[in-house]
């Protein structure tokens, strides 16, 4: 299990997926698509809503069940 990273960010209301992975990668001083390679998967992974991939970023990023079902619908 890995851990929650260091730095994180509280999803806003309607926020998308794309959007707060985006605005992790800049708060972790890199760009998306380096971020994602940085986690060990690629920014496309998370546009498509790879389940696998967003389970991963989820847990790194300590969002709830309930923040992750909000910004997947």
């Amino acid at each position: 299990m890995l851990g929650k990273l260091a730095l994180t960010v509280e999803p806003v209301d309607r926020e998308t997926l794309p959007s707060l992975f985006s605005c992790m990668a800049i708060l972790n001083g890199t760009d998306a698509a380096n971020f994602a390679l940085d986690l060990g998967t690629t920014f496309r992974r998370i546009l498509e809503q790879d389940e696998e991939t967003v389970a991963i970023f989820a847990e790194r990023a300590g969002l709830s069940a309930t923040q992750l079902a909000e910004m997947l619908s």
